[in-house]
């Protein structure tokens, strides 16, 4: 039996690049990974925001309350602020609100936050209905 050490895994992995025993594998480059994993956040807020508003509308349908088109902003033309501590390393930190005016002086909201890393998350949803007099 042979004895496992990294001496005799660096000499078996040499004999396997020398013999041509080996499959090329592709690295995807870390601008390739960035840009899937915001392309992968961005589709996971598209899918919170519809939620969001299906839940909204549901609540509110049997009160007899509609709501029309949920016309949403380029994310370009609205100011980005983080506040607390930084995610960790290759997680994301999201956020949103929105908000509707459901008549004179009320208005519906809605306010999700979110941290992901890995195989950890935290979601927060926060709804409700502010009234003004």
């Amino acid at each position: 039996m042979t004895v496992k050490t990294d001496r005799n895994d660096a000499q078996g992995l040499a004999q396997i690049v020398r013999t041509g025993w080996f499959k090329a594998v592709h690295l995807k480059s870390v601008a390739g990974q960035r840009l899937r994993t915001l392309t992968a956040a961005r589709k996971a807020a598209v899918r919170a925001v519809t939620a969001s508003e299906q839940v909204i509308r549901g609540l509110l349908r049997p009160l007899g309350l509609k709501i029309g088109a949920v016309t949403r902003v380029p994310a370009d033309s609205l100011p980005f602020t983080t506040y607390g501590v930084s995610p960790q390393r290759d997680g994301i930190l999201l956020g949103f609100s929105a908000s509707t005016a459901v008549a004179d002086a009320t208005n519906l909201f809605i306010r999700y936050e979110g941290t992901m890393s890995g195989q950890d998350s935290n979601h927060a949803l926060t709804a409700g209905v502010r009234i003004t007099w």
